[in-house]
């Protein structure tokens, strides 16, 4: 499509506003002659225009005739604002009985963790470990299980009448306050003895130190007698795989009520095959336990 101007538009204008002129529109058939008028402009105060100023045209063209762009489609994805994150709610832990693993047991409002032994025959046991939850007052998540656990060569049994020497495992509930191991604390959150020369874990029945852990040095406790006299203590430099990683379980100690002959040092330690009464599990085990527990937290024993 080409224009042609019937009249000489002025390109230079002085001092005249308004100029008007016809514009035909040709190279379309029957095209009808379309009128263009210049925009209405201001003279500068000057008197003047600039040499080469030209004031703008408004052009009324058929409708047939005007386009309108289309806009390019956008590339730019939309911005989607992220969800809000969901924190589930804390929730106070409260005293409860509750069952895990199919026993019955009961727990502190403090309490954090909940080990249970349930027998399987013999020398053999299955051992859980649960920590609590902060989104229920009883609610547990299960730790670690270990169907492997070794527990006394005479097996479990009730350690109401348990007696010393028999290399039984009682039954019951007991707390869990402190620990000790051949190799350093590995972040326990019990309270944690590192085993040296001399230390004894103190089985004499005549002792004041009865089912307590003492070194020699300190005295009280006949630590010359071998493990097969009935007042014997175990010297623990003589474990170093089962004491890697030991944690006391307190039967016949105080909170339990404390019985010459009855039997001493019962712990959760690791395993090296079947005991003369702890419970033995893993050395990942053992230390898993020692860094979630805290001070009094409960073992449950089942037969």
């Amino acid at each position: 499509m080409r224009y042609v101007f019937t009249s000489t538009l002025v390109a230079r204008v002085c001092g005249v506003v308004g100029v008007a002129t016809t514009l035909l529109m040709s190279g379309c058939a029957g095209a009808a002659p379309v009128a263009v008028t210049e925009s209405s402009f201001s003279v500068p105060s000057s008197g003047s225009l600039a040499p080469d100023f030209v004031p703008p045209l408004e052009v009324a063209l058929p409708a047939a005739v005007v386009s309108t762009p289309t806009p390019a489609p956008s590339t730019t994805r939309p911005t989607v604002s992220p969800k809000p994150a969901t924190t589930a709610p804390t929730v106070a832990w409260a005293a409860c009985t509750t069952t895990l693993g199919g026993i019955s047991v009961q727990v502190a409002a403090a309490q954090r963790t909940v080990t249970v032994v349930k027998g399987k025959g013999g020398s053999y046991a299955t051992l859980s470990f649960r920590s609590r939850t902060t989104t229920s007052a009883c609610g547990f998540v299960n730790v670690f299980t270990d169907g492997g656990a070794r527990v006394g060569s005479g097996g479990i049994t009730n350690g109401a009448t348990r007696t010393q020497g028999t290399g039984t495992t009682p039954t019951g509930t007991y707390t869990m306050t402190e620990a000790f191991g051949l190799n350093g604390s590995p972040g326990s959150a019990l309270l944690y003895r590192r085993v040296k020369a001399g230390d004894f874990w103190v089985e004499d029945n005549n002792s004041a130190y009865y089912n307590s852990y003492r070194n020699e040095s300190q005295g009280g406790f006949d630590a010359s007698l071998p493990l097969s006299d009935p007042n014997g203590s175990e010297r623990l430099t003589n474990y170093p795989s089962q004491y890697g990683y030991s944690i006391v379980v307190n039967f016949n100690r105080a909170p339990d009520r404390k019985t010459p002959y009855r039997g001493a040092g019962i712990f959760v330690h690791v395993r090296a095959g079947a005991t003369a009464g702890c419970i033995a599990t893993s050395s990942a085990n053992v230390v898993t336990m020692l860094r979630t527990m805290r001070s009094g937290d409960t073992i449950t024993i089942v037969a």
